[in-house]
């Protein structure tokens, strides 16, 4: 401030030709110090950048975290003015700081997404899983941090007034991000998606049926596929008796099949897995153990009772040694394959007396 009244006052100065005035000291160190931090700060992007296209094999979807970077800024920006702060080396810094940690809300959220759609879930609920499933870490990690830079913020200590505006845009970065980018980074998602299959063609392929894709192996393909009823061929069951949809991938790992079946929103006790000779069948819990009646829903999208999944296993599966695993929505049946009988002779007898 001191500086910008000095110039402005000098403005005003009607040199002899050949003079002119400059700032030394502190305001010459301090504009390169700004300088060069700005420079960081760009260089971090892009760097950042090309580290999301490796990772993610898209020129797009990195779009979706770097433009999260503006959401932080707008709370880091609000918070300095509210607190008197200014723009100096120590803020600076802290908007490098929070330039990367505003950015982790958007990468758990968009690869988290992208592994649910590897599974063979749509777009609009795998981006509705991730927010629910991400969610407490997000509120955890921004948490830890904000109040990690309270002390600093609040100038408990002395000297601590020089580097408070760092802790102030760390937070305010922090409070506006985690708020606006669960709401943003999905239509981001969204925009994106399309976009990239508009521009460049290579839009994610569609979850085939498990009977005609998912199984890999070519010999254990005709086993496979009649395992799946007929009605399943579009990858996702067809709902019947008011039962819901369970979508279903199945791939053969050569010693055993592995089947998983998308179950967002449905908690592990909710779910059934029933072996009934060489019958597989994947529902719900039964109706006398499940939620109780009374309750009165205001959206009662999901109901526990009423979804169900089955499947004829092949001959060769080992029925007694089945297990599953149920992790994020995911739930994971390893089906292994019985051990073919090793080769015994027969002996001959004769048929004389």
């Amino acid at each position: 401030d001191v500086a910008s009244d000095i110039n402005k006052a000098m403005q005003t100065v009607a040199f002899p030709p050949g003079y002119g005035f400059t700032l030394r000291g502190q305001v010459q160190i301090f504009n390169q110090a700004i300088t060069a931090l700005a420079a960081a700060l760009v260089l971090s992007i892009v760097l950042e950048y090309m580290l999301l296209v490796a990772l993610y094999e898209s020129w797009l979807f990195p779009l979706v975290r770097m433009l999260t970077v503006p959401l932080g800024m707008i709370g880091a920006f609000l918070l300095l003015f509210a607190t008197g702060n200014t723009i100096n080396i120590f803020s600076i810094i802290g908007m490098i700081m929070g330039e990367g940690l505003v950015a982790k809300s958007g990468i758990l959220l968009v690869d988290y997404a992208n592994t649910l759609r590897e599974r063979g879930m749509g777009r609009t609920e795998a981006l509705q899983e991730a927010v629910r499933v991400r969610l407490r870490p997000i509120l955890m990690t921004s948490c830890t941090m904000i109040f990690g830079m309270l002390p600093l913020a609040l100038k408990l200590e002395a000297g601590a007034e020089t580097r408070s505006p760092m802790a102030v845009v760390v937070i305010g970065a922090l409070l506006s991000s985690t708020l606006l980018t669960l709401v943003v980074v999905p239509s981001l998602y969204t925009v994106m998606d399309d976009l990239q299959n508009k521009l460049f063609n290579r839009g994610r392929k569609p979850t085939q049926a498990p009977a005609a894709a998912a199984v890999t192996t070519a010999a254990a393909a005709p086993a496979m596929a009649q395992a799946v009823p007929a009605h399943a061929t579009n990858g996702s069951a067809t709902a019947d008796h008011g039962k819901q949809e369970v979508p279903l991938n199945i791939a053969d790992r050569g010693w055993a099949y592995v089947v998983r079946a998308a179950l967002p929103g449905v908690k592990q006790d909710d779910v059934q897995v029933v072996v009934n000779g060489h019958k597989l069948t994947i529902r719900s819990r039964d109706p006398e153990n499940g939620a109780a009646g009374d309750d009165q829903w205001i959206v009662h999208e999901h109901s526990p009772e009423h979804w169900e999944r089955s499947l004829n296993l092949p001959h060769e599966v080992d029925g007694s040694a089945i297990s599953a695993e149920y992790s994020d929505g995911i739930l994971e049946l390893c089906l292994p394959k019985a051990e073919p009988e090793a080769e015994r002779r027969i002996p001959v007898r004769s048929g004389g007396a």
